[in-house]
């Protein structure tokens, strides 16, 4: 046989395994968002199949709004509907069982609840719900079925928000990719496979299908928009001399990106270490001698943090303070304290007990390509990603520091993955240089990935099946070597 000839051979044979690649990990924008979105709609069928499933094999009703995520959930029928700050509606479960203590039932000296999960989730799903209540109210009076009750807990306003909580994530996912390929040049199938690792491959998956209305999910979305804002507003000025920046575009980018980072922190307040993001924005303004023009469209921008100010009023009138010094003023118990001087750090990514690289450790590769990342092309190269690694870094010494650095009934170490955008450029960084790598290192990063995959699934069946008891020590040695250390309660 020829040289052509085998040449031919060799082509035809690596012809199906090209197009699948393709299929799995496509080059071009247009097909990777329709990938995530078919991603969505399978993320939507698993959510409602698994919540089916395990109210028939448990016998219980199904509930998407589980344990905390009622008290992030509980603003909206209580203002909606019943027009008060009374969050008591919500301290049970659809099975009857009463989540935190019946924390949403204690009155305080002003005769309020002061719910200590933030306003950001009720007011992400403000517009579902919405429209779920008018159509369940609707039907309600047409037919006076149990199953249209308007009281914003019937599986209609669950099934709906849950499909607007799973679109939000999905276009995040469209404004990582878009982020990944415009600043950082990264190749179109490595960025499909970044996407994927992180949506798939981690326990932020367990948060799109079976505990959607926590905030990690929502949040994350919500900080990726964050970055890429940023980005855009970056990218504007670089180029203002060749294409000038009209009024409109400044004062509209401002603004969405205050409406995001408002939204992220109402989620979460630790999402406020995004302030490093801001202070290289701050400074990259004035800089370019742009600080006027951007004082001159503030007011407009402040339109944006109008979520953050609701937030607050809420808590100004349920705790009749405006200021807190302490997270108890925010609702928590008096054993709910940070542990500033006696942080868990190693246990918080090492340790069975829901650390964040024992229980998903295709996390290493991520880690890996943001350290490729910083160092590219031999030097620091981009500000907004050490920006973000100084966030991360500063999330890790807050999560470690909280009474419950394990994060309770996590799936993983939860607290880490609004900061999701972070990991995605990782495995983006490390996939990007998959053809610089010796076989010996990409050995390594697809036997990474396979475990880290096998792991957090294995782990998932764990948790459907509740072969794992949430709070402690899977592993009971461990428990033994760590008894008297960073034991919070």
């Amino acid at each position: 046989m020829t040289e052509a000839q085998l040449n031919w051979t060799d082509n035809l044979a690596a012809a199906p395994a090209s197009r699948l690649a393709e299929i799995v990990l496509p080059s071009e924008p247009q097909r990777r968002y329709r990938l995530y979105v078919a991603l969505a709609i399978a993320f939507y069928g698993l959510a409602w199949a698994i919540a089916i499933a395990q109210g028939v094999v448990k016998q219980r009703p199904i509930d998407f709004i589980q344990a905390d995520a009622r008290g992030f959930y509980a603003y909206l029928p209580a203002m909606v509907i019943n027009g008060n700050l009374d969050f008591s509606a919500a301290t049970r479960m659809r099975t009857g069982e009463v989540i935190g203590g019946g924390i949403l039932d204690d009155h305080n000296e002003h005769g309020y609840v002061v719910n200590q999960w933030p306003m950001g989730v009720a007011i992400t799903l403000l517009p579902a719900f919405l429209v779920a209540h008018g159509i369940t109210w609707t039907l309600y009076q047409a037919t006076g079925l149990d199953a249209f009750m308007p009281d914003g807990f019937t599986l209609f306003y669950q099934g709906l928000c849950l499909a607007w909580i799973i679109g939000l994530i999905t276009a995040g996912m469209i404004l990582a990719d878009k982020l990944l390929q415009e600043r950082f040049r990264i190749r179109g199938p490595a960025i499909a496979a970044a996407i994927l690792s992180f949506w798939i491959g981690t326990h932020y998956a367990w948060y799109v299908f079976r505990e959607p209305f926590m905030a990690h999910g929502v949040a994350a979305a919500w900080i990726i928009a964050v970055f890429f804002f940023v980005h855009r507003i970056l990218q504007r000025i670089d180029n203002r001399d060749s294409e000038p920046i009209e009024a409109r575009q400044w004062a509209g980018l401002f603004l969405a990106l205050a409406l995001c980072i408002s939204m992220a922190i109402t989620c979460r307040l630790t999402n406020a270490v995004l302030f490093p993001l801001f202070v290289y924005l701050l400074w990259r303004i004035t800089r370019s001698g742009l600080l006027g023009r951007w004082l001159k469209i503030l007011p407009i921008a402040l339109i944006g943090v109008a979520p953050l100010v609701a937030y607050q009023v809420v808590l100004r009138v349920t705790t009749g303070q405006a200021v807190h010094t302490s997270v108890q003023g925010l609702g928590y118990r008096q054993n709910e304290v940070f542990y500033w001087t006696d942080p868990a750090l190693v246990q918080s990514l090492i340790s069975s007990r829901h650390g964040l690289l024992s229980w998903t450790p295709i996390l290493l590769i991520a880690i890996w390509g943001l350290w490729l990342g910083l160092r590219r092309d031999g030097r620091w190269r981009d500000p907004m990603l050490v920006c973000g690694v100084l966030s991360l870094l500063m999330l890790w010494y807050i999560n470690a520091s909280w009474y419950a650095w394990w994060f309770g009934w996590s799936m993983g170490n939860r607290g880490f993955l609004d900061l999701g955008i972070l990991f995605i450029l990782g495995f983006g960084f490390a996939y990007d240089a998959w053809s610089r790598l010796g076989w010996g290192a990409r050995r390594a990063v697809v036997t990474i990935a396979v475990i880290g995959v096998l792991v957090n699934y294995a782990l998932v069946g764990a948790k459907l099946t509740d072969a794992i008891e949430e709070q402690d020590y899977p592993l009971k040695w461990e428990k033994r070597l760590s008894t008297g250390a960073w034991e919070r309660f």
